[in-house]
């Protein structure tokens, strides 16, 4: 790891704790200045991505997430950042587009974001059949796995109801 007496190294430091904060602008002018001194750098360019996209920029934010894709096609943060560009836009054919793509990929697939979005993407197509035999389970597995997560919980009980197991959507 880098000494925080290298300019790039400080600045990465104040723009991830800045960040953590919520201070979204302040830690997007710190990257910059990280990025002046290493434009290369996939991590903060994600990271100045992510920031632009909290702060209510996504065009940015895309600018920031295609500039690494254009250096590294499949790098993780970057494609699951563009998802959730195309999500904050609400442009769901490119929304599906990216999920698929981060689906395929064994290193973005295993980011609850991805397997989340993914999971509703199947839940939209999917017949009863399908959502008893599959996606049920998978979403009662994630439940046993993380029975404080209430949008599963909720979104389990959704999928009772649509199959017609009222009772169990209740319990929900």
């Amino acid at each position: 790891a880098a000494a925080l007496g290298d300019p790039p190294a400080a600045e990465m430091y104040r723009a991830e704790l800045a960040a953590a904060r919520g201070r979204h602008n302040e830690a997007a002018a710190a990257l910059e200045g990280a990025l002046r001194a290493r434009p290369d750098d996939k991590r903060a360019r994600c990271l100045l991505g992510t920031c632009h996209l909290n702060a209510g920029r996504p065009e940015e934010a895309e600018k920031a997430f295609a500039a690494v894709l254009a250096a590294d096609r499949g790098y993780p943060p970057a494609v699951i950042g563009m998802a959730q560009v195309a999500e904050a836009r609400q442009d769901w054919p490119e929304h599906a587009r990216w999920i698929e793509r981060a689906w395929a990929d064994e290193r973005t697939r295993s980011s609850p974001y991805v397997r989340e979005r993914h999971l509703l993407l199947e839940q939209a197509d999917a017949d009863p059949r399908e959502i008893i035999e599959r996606i049920i389970p998978q979403r009662e597995r994630m439940l046993q796995g993380n029975p404080d997560d209430l949008t599963n919980r909720y979104r389990l009980g959704l999928l009772y109801e649509r199959i017609g197991q009222l009772d169990k959507a209740e319990a929900m």
